[in-house]
């Protein structure tokens, strides 16, 4: 058995911070392996944004999440950003991913998203 849980984050902060507590808890709740995909609206590094200037706090509060929920981010294959504003100053970042637990990365190595 698997959890996979699908994400919409809000643009706004500190709702992204209520959100992350919440699945946390829901996923440290449920001893099985997860999978959580879907647009978070954050990055986990300053390196997944170009063209925007990147929130600290923010990192550093989806980081928080990701290690209190135990799961962890796949390489992404093929492209480096998965969403970009198409203006004439252009922006990319990597806002959707997939997230899992490293039970789930025992069971295929070799996963990528």
């Amino acid at each position: 058995m698997v959890g996979f849980c699908n994400v919409y984050a809000d643009n706004i902060e500190s709702s992204r911070k209520v959100l992350w507590h919440d699945i946390a808890t829901i996923l440290n709740s449920f001893p099985i392996p997860w999978v959580v995909g879907g647009d978070f609206n954050s990055v986990l590094d300053p390196s997944e944004r170009i063209g925007v200037s990147s929130n600290l706090g923010s990192i550093r509060n989806f980081n928080s999440f990701v290690l209190r929920a135990k799961i962890i981010d796949i390489p992404l294959q093929g492209m480096t950003f998965t969403w970009s504003n198409f203006r004439d100053v252009a922006a990319w970042s990597r806002l959707d991913r997939f997230l899992i637990s490293l039970v789930l990365l025992s069971w295929i190595p070799h996963l990528r998203q």
